[in-house]
């Protein structure tokens, strides 16, 4: 007897999601930081396998993409990436923050420091709170 099987429905539409998904973070990205992304994401698939989950649950894209395109340099930074919270913080922060140094040196600088346009913010509003305290004592 022969047995004859069939494709399954639902593996070209995730294909195509997944495909879909890329484009449209592709089109979000600037040009220079799309290299990023892309080992960031790798970086996100080796733990998510060695913890057997979801890429999706060590972070999502749009934090991803929030890395690449703000490239924070400290731990202080990198909390301020929507979808870092204390525990991912604790757990992942390093390695990502390793993963974005590696990146910043074997790229050569493009237009104005992204990277430290989070941390001047951070200093920015560290001085602001300090004047504030000043003020009502």
């Amino acid at each position: 007897a022969t047995v004859a099987l069939r494709r399954d429905a639902r593996a070209p539409s995730q294909r195509r999601g997944a495909r879909e998904a890329r484009d449209r973070v592709r089109a979000v990205l600037r040009p220079d930081s799309q290299a990023l992304f892309d080992a960031l994401r790798a970086c996100r698939r080796t733990l998510a396998d060695s913890q057997g989950v979801p890429p999706y649950v060590i972070f999502h894209d749009a934090s991803l993409i929030e890395m690449a395109q703000g490239r924070p340099r400290s731990m202080d930074a990198f909390a301020l990436v929507p979808g870092v919270g204390a525990a991912k913080l604790a757990r992942y922060g390093e390695t990502f923050l390793a993963v974005i140094r590696e990146h910043a040196r074997e790229e050569p600088p493009a237009g104005p420091d992204a990277a430290g346009i989070m941390e001047k913010g951070m200093e920015q509003g560290s001085a602001r709170r300090d004047r504030h305290e000043d003020t009502h004592d």
